[in-house]
């Protein structure tokens, strides 16, 4: 309950001791993050299209929850299976190309 008034308190303090174009490089940043992100996604849906002639849609519905939980936690290891249990059944992939990804997969542990 307290967080977003220290948070406005640190900004402020910043603002003070500096000027306001620290923000117009924060700005700037999260513009270029977003766009990267925009064109990834771009990417990944036009090489679902090309690559399996399924609607990408559907795709992007799959991978919803497993991207959700890769960016929560900053981490792809923590969701390699769950993402490679999406591709399994949302996109056809063969099954010895994603267990050599994972290598406990790969040597049959499970």
């Amino acid at each position: 309950m307290l967080v977003p008034y220290a948070l406005f308190g640190l900004m402020a303090a910043l603002l003070s001791r500096t000027s306001i174009e620290v923000f117009f490089g924060l700005g700037y940043y999260m513009r270029v993050v977003l766009l990267g992100l925009i064109l990834l996604l771009t990417f990944y849906l036009v090489s679902v299209l090309a690559v399996t002639k399924r609607n990408p849609s559907n795709f992007k519905k799959a991978i919803k929850e497993p991207q959700l939980l890769a960016f929560s936690t900053a981490s792809s290891a923590a969701v390699m299976r769950l993402f490679l249990g999406m591709f399994r059944t949302a996109v056809i992939v063969i099954d010895d190309l994603t267990a050599c990804i994972v290598f406990d997969e790969f040597y049959g542990i499970k």
